[in-house]
């Protein structure tokens, strides 16, 4: 049996206390509320891609380790996406984003 997954959620907190900062400086390097930090904290909601790129930042690592994507996952994600717009179309942010939404889903 393998160790249970950390949210992204878990994984800021983890980060944040790593660096030793508390919910408000992050919040103010961020430039959000201190609501926001929580709210990810405690897996209320995700933040978008913008800000997981400025929290990779702010922490020294790699956006891979705050949302825990490693390699492609060898499942369906079941990602529905307009059909406007062929897979191409959409930025690696605009996926980073909604693998982050269904992160916190789970």
């Amino acid at each position: 049996m393998g160790l249970p997954l950390r949210t992204i959620g878990e994984r800021i907190r983890d980060m944040r206390r790593a660096c030793h900062m508390s919910r408000g400086s992050v919040a103010k390097a961020l430039e959000v509320s201190n609501t926001s930090v929580r709210n990810w904290e405690n897996g209320v909601c995700a933040p978008r891609a913008p800000i997981i790129n400025l929290l990779s930042d702010l922490f020294h690592c790699d956006a891979c380790n705050l949302t825990g994507v490693h390699s492609p996952p060898s499942f369906p994600l079941d990602i529905h996406l307009p059909s406007t717009k062929s897979l191409q179309d959409y930025t690696d942010a605009d996926l980073l984003e909604e693998l982050a939404r269904r992160l916190v889903r789970r």
